[in-house]
């Protein structure tokens, strides 16, 4: 009896220890670092791109090792009907099976983005191995092939540099957005529209997939993170620029960080104030089924830089800093919400809003919701808050100038 409890422990035990019976060992495996998916010219075809990591390039152990001199990443490409396809189809180019685990950037071509990308991320969310925290970009002027297959200075593997560049870029210049392929469906499935940055190729492209391209102190080509996506029922129609482009990020409450330059007067001199915290409320009112919307956004900052002669450590003065900045905030949310408006592109998400807070209201607005978001009313209060003026208070060159008189 004792002999049949132990051996029954004993199978206990091991019917666990099955091993992993997908399991895939690493010299089997292509690790797929960006994808780019393209639309074919004249044709329902979709061409996909894999940029791969190309490891015994990467390893620096010896100039003697095999695959030194070799470059970083190696770009592959298929087409097919589906995204799904032609991910099989480039097994017939790829010595090895494509490993998605590691993918830290997706680009989208922007003639592919015009004809609609709800597809392509239908196909994102059903994978089990795309990660959808990748980050999720729209080539300018360009092919998404291209940008796959750029060879970028300080970053050896070119989607990982893209990728942490867009996100540093959100975070300090607030010009793009750094969505990734979550938030994109989140916002496709909701009433809005996602917010996608752009990404250019700037400069000699025939330059951009050497190896010179990483060796140059000033190199050939390079890659702009620039701008946001303006997007109607997932179709690509135009993009916002610049400070339109922030105003966005601030209605959406994704601003984090950003520089805004503040004339003094009419002469060619600024200050400078540093956004280091805001938050955005966006409040809707409903009045005979017609959508009002108060944008309500509370900033602080610090004087990062100043060319006026303003004496800084009076309290009317830094109060009349921060009522510029405030001016100026307001007028770039507005000029952003105008853009949208004419566009029809619910960038703003305005919709969710209403979706929230009035979801009875909203079943009958959706119905027609672009058109009747692009003649929505909308109020912006900003309180904007000055905590320190840097190290010093008066400018030197305020100083100067009574030295001098």
């Amino acid at each position: 009896m004792k002999r049949i409890i132990m051996l029954l422990l004993i199978v206990s035990v091991c019917l666990p220890i099955t091993g992993c019976w997908n399991s895939r060992e690493l010299t089997e495996m292509s690790i797929v670092l960006g994808m780019g998916v393209d639309a074919v010219p004249n044709s329902d075809q979709y061409s996909v791109s894999f940029q791969i990591v190309n490891a015994g390039a990467l390893a620096t152990q010896g100039a003697s090792q095999a695959g030194m001199g070799a470059l970083p990443i190696v770009t592959y490409s298929s087409q097919d009907k589906s995204l799904f396809g032609a991910l099989r189809k480039a097994s017939r180019k790829v010595p090895r099976r494509l490993f998605f685990g590691h993918i830290q950037l997706v680009v989208i071509g922007e003639a592919a983005a015009r004809k609609g990308i709800e597809d392509m991320f239908d196909f994102f969310e059903r994978s089990h191995e795309v990660r959808l925290s990748s980050i999720v970009l729209i080539t300018r002027g360009t092919s998404a092939q291209k940008v796959m297959s750029i060879i970028t200075p300080l970053e050896r593997a070119p989607s990982i540099g893209i990728s942490r560049r867009s996100r540093i870029t959100s975070e300090v210049w607030a010009e793009n957005a750094a969505t990734n392929a979550k938030e994109i469906i989140n916002d496709l499935v909701g009433p809005g529209e996602p917010i996608i940055g752009g990404i250019q190729m700037i400069g000699d492209r025939t330059e951009a997939t050497t190896d010179k391209n990483s060796k140059n102190t000033n190199p050939p080509a390079y890659i702009l993170v620039n701008g946001i996506a303006l997007m109607k029922q997932g179709k690509l129609t135009g993009w916002l620029d610049n400070q339109p482009a922030r105003g966005v990020m601030w209605t959406r409450n994704k601003m984090k960080g950003t520089a805004m330059n503040l004339p003094c007067g009419d002469t060619k001199d600024n200050d400078v104030v540093i956004v280091v915290q805001s938050k955005t409320k966006v409040k809707p009112s409903i009045n005979n089924g017609k959508p009002k919307f108060l944008i309500h956004v509370k900033e602080e900052g610090i004087l990062g830089e100043t060319s006026c002669s303003s004496d800084l450590d009076s309290r009317e003065a830094m109060l009349q800093i921060q009522d510029k900045w405030a001016a100026q905030t307001k007028e770039e949310i507005s000029v952003a919400i105008k853009a949208a408006q004419k566009a029809e592109s619910d960038v703003v998400g305005f919709g969710s809003t209403i979706e929230r807070s009035h979801p009875k209201e909203w079943k009958k607005l959706s119905k027609d919701w672009p058109g009747i978001f692009a003649q929505s009313e909308y109020e912006v209060q900003i309180e904007a808050y000055i905590r320190n003026a840097g190290m010093r208070g008066t400018s030197f060159k305020k100083q100067m100038k009574e030295e001098e008189g």
